[in-house]
């Protein structure tokens, strides 16, 4: 057996593989994308709000323990060129300084806070929020997000649709300090856009994030809410929406800065629960997959193939090239080397162009592809015992505040 995998014909298989795996979970994306930046260009140039009518917006910061950033992400709500906004803060239990950092805010009645005596998690939160919001559109973002000042109006436009239910904002890194915020900076940009631009015209898109989204109230209240049963409660949320058969919208000029873990231990225990979640909320939606269109013939795949095939194969690549290069197959190891920087480079080109974010950024992809994707198929499998087992819990990261002064130059 280890003959074959070592010989021209096991070279030549592992090569095949290697290359339709590219072209499945990330190349054949591609065309789409581009498609959807022109779809996406020509709804900018419509005219918005042509009544001068700007309906009520609620917005919904749910906060545990964030007297870190917390201000920021209220200044620049404060900032925001929406001008008919409503911001409510959920403070979740909070046990630090949260309270008196938004007292100030909500005694001049710059915000609407809430108080919740303990803490019920991000869903809870979030559900107490719409409770009282006022507007028929919610946009809910996480404590640590500083938003663009016109990043609320570019969502909402988009519910001038009747037919849409959610809208997904562009999350990008706002803290690029390390070597590790700026590999999640590529990894944003590379992967995540490029894919939510192709499921929204597929109309299969899986999450509308917490960090950076929009739902019309009507929308979650015909869904029941936001459920507390996995801890990815935005991405559940958008499954059923999907599932309804409700317009789920990819907005990338509606920018949030969000608050990357900038330590490994943080990183993990953020990727874990993304990851863990993810199987969790796969497993909630199980039964009957195959009824729900759009996202039954492409969501789901999609998902799948992220979650589960593509780790698979990223972690047996590079087995078989350390036994190659153990089997002095250098060939081998060369061409396999040269087609995933190739892929990688070119996906990363693409993506940085498209988003027309910082070219810098390319200068990570040697390690993106030679560490960090491993790492995240590492952590992406400890995700998935620890959901498996009921052993998956909502896994703080650390704050660190001072985002405003941090994103210079993003």
């Amino acid at each position: 057996m280890a003959y074959f995998y070592t010989s021209s014909t096991g070279v030549a298989l592992f090569y095949m593989i290697l290359l339709s795996a590219a072209f499945l979970n990330e190349i054949s994306y591609v065309p789409l994308a581009i498609y959807h930046a022109r779809v996406d260009s020509e709804r900018e140039k419509r005219p918005r709000f042509a009544t001068a009518s700007f309906p009520l917006v609620s917005v919904i910061v749910p906060a545990h323990n964030e007297e870190k950033t917390i201000e920021a992400t209220v200044l620049t709500l404060r900032e925001s060129n929406y001008p008919n906004l409503e911001i409510i803060v959920v403070n979740d239990g909070s046990t630090d300084g949260t309270k008196e950092v938004l007292l100030p805010y909500a005694l001049r009645r710059d915000i609407l806070l809430l108080n919740r005596p303990q803490a019920g998690g991000k869903a809870v939160a979030f559900n107490t929020g719409v409770a009282v919001a006022g507007g028929d559109v919610l946009v809910m973002i996480d404590a640590d997000v500083a938003l663009a000042r016109d990043a609320v109006k570019k969502l909402v436009a988009h519910f001038e649709d009747p037919d849409v239910a959610a809208a997904s904002g562009n999350v990008k890194v706002g803290n690029r300090v390390n070597l590790l915020t700026n590999l999640q900076a590529l990894e944003y940009v590379r992967d995540l856009n490029i894919r939510r631009r192709a499921l929204e015209l597929l109309h299969a898109i899986t999450v509308v994030p917490g960090a950076c989204g929009a739902f019309r109230k009507s929308a979650l209240q015909r869904i029941g809410m936001m459920d507390r049963d996995t801890v990815v409660e935005d991405m559940d949320a958008t499954i059923r929406i999907v599932k309804a058969g409700e317009d789920v919208r990819y907005v990338p000029h509606s920018l949030a800065y969000t608050e990357a873990p900038e330590t490994l231990a943080a990183w993990a225990r953020q990727r874990k629960r993304w990851y863990g979640g993810g199987w969790q909320t796969l497993a909630k939606h199980r039964e009957s997959w195959w009824k729900f269109g759009p996202l039954s013939t492409f969501g789901y795949p999609s998902l799948i193939l992220s979650m589960f095939f593509s780790p698979v194969i990223e972690l047996v690549t590079f087995s078989m090239l350390f036994l190659y290069l153990y089997s002095h197959l250098f060939y081998g190891v060369f061409l396999a080397l040269i087609t995933i920087l190739l892929v990688e480079f070119l996906m990363g080109t693409f993506a940085i162009a498209i988003d027309h974010e910082d070219w810098k950024l390319l200068l990570y992809v040697p390690i993106y592809i030679a560490i960090y994707r491993i790492l995240v198929d590492v952590v992406r499998i400890q995700g998935y015992l620890l959901a498996a087992t009921g052993r998956l819990g909502w896994y703080r990261t650390g704050r660190y505040g001072g985002m405003l002064a941090r994103m210079k130059g993003t």
